[in-house]
């Protein structure tokens, strides 16, 4: 049976109406996608669900689950890698500060600029 609400045309047995219906339709949705079927999905159906202006066909719950577990895994991948380079960029600072200090050790210069004084140099005349 199909009635129109806010100009589109719904199959108005896919709605759901009860808690029964809701996790069965969830189900439905799920078996539309390559997602697993667990709680985790169906809260993501429920936020999409209470986010939306329209009342939902199966199919485009579908679309809408599967591109925002799209979203969640790009943005996890741009993460990643964002933390890979900052983890190099801190690896390259932190070796370039030893070649600096190994390089004041060599020419004797101390890491405050000036220079460093033997053992021999410190033990005060008597």
């Amino acid at each position: 049976m199909f009635k129109r609400f806010f100009g589109q045309e719904i199959d108005i047995n896919t709605v759901p109406i009860g808690l029964d219906e809701f996790y069965r339709w969830c189900e439905e949705v799920l078996a539309l996608t390559r997602l697993p079927h667990n709680d985790s999905m169906r809260f993501a159906l429920a936020s999409i669900v209470l986010e939306s202006k329209e009342i939902l066909t199966r199919e485009h719950a579908a679309q809408r689950l599967v591109k925002a577990a799209q979203n969640q895994l790009a943005a996890f991948v741009f993460n990643d890698i964002k933390a890979k380079r900052m983890a190099e960029d801190a690896l390259k600072e932190t070796e370039k500060d030893a070649t600096v200090v190994n390089a004041d050790k060599q020419s004797g210069v101390a890491p405050d600029g000036g220079s460093q004084a033997s053992a021999s140099e410190m033990v005060p005349a008597a």
